[in-house]
């Protein structure tokens, strides 16, 4: 994320929205670890597209 946060304005924020649930058997609990690295590697990818978009890569 570093490469996007540098592209933008300081204090930027973001709003995120799930498009589908997490699948409640596979993460027992909201707090799990497990969820917690499968959200983080797709929160990076979504932050990578929006610096690509950014820079002007499509």
């Amino acid at each position: 994320m570093p490469a996007l946060r540098a592209s933008l304005p300081q204090h930027t924020v973001f709003l995120v929205r799930m498009k589908a649930a997490y699948a409640a058997e596979q993460f027992r609990s909201a707090a799990s670890l497990a969820l917690r690295q499968v959200v983080r590697v797709e929160l990076e990818r979504l932050f990578a597209r929006a610096a690509d978009l950014n820079r002007g890569k499509s």
